[in-house]
């Protein structure tokens, strides 16, 4: 299995597509080992699951993408916060008057996970966002 850690981007994504991938064998154990069985998702938890990974999709694609780049990638930067941003707003406005629980509950992260990436998208303006903007302006 993969673990999620706090400290490594998309361990969170990772750990429950594997989860998905592995569903079968989950079960399959859990029913060979009853003292699991009330750790095996119920059908409502695999669907928050496989939301929550939809969620994380865009996040997972540009870590992957920025990170296996070899040169500068600065000037991508707002391109990249506004497509998370829009993404995150999508999400937010689909489950604005959903009445399940544990929608209420992902509508409420996304609200800080908007705020966490304005926190980050603030340092690209003023003086501190000074090397975003040279690299917008100095990319050919």
């Amino acid at each position: 299995m993969v673990i999620d850690v706090r400290t490594r981007w998309n361990s969170t994504i990772l750990m429950l597509e594997r989860a998905i991938r592995k569903k079968s064998a989950l079960k399959k154990f859990c029913q060979k080992h009853p003292k699991f069985v009330a750790l095996y998702p119920t059908t409502s938890e695999w669907k928050q699951i496989e939301y929550v990974i939809k969620i994380l999709h865009p996040f997972y694609i540009y870590t992957k993408l920025l990170s296996s780049t070899r040169g500068p990638t600065i000037h991508q930067a707002w391109a990249v916060y506004n497509r998370l941003f829009e993404h995150l707003e999508r999400v937010q406005r689909q489950l604005r008057n959903k009445a399940k629980p544990w929608k209420q509950s992902i509508a409420a992260a996304i609200d800080k996970a908007i705020e966490k990436l304005g926190q980050y998208y603030g340092r690209t303006t003023g003086s501190r966002g000074l090397l975003y903007n040279l690299g917008n302006i100095l990319n050919p």
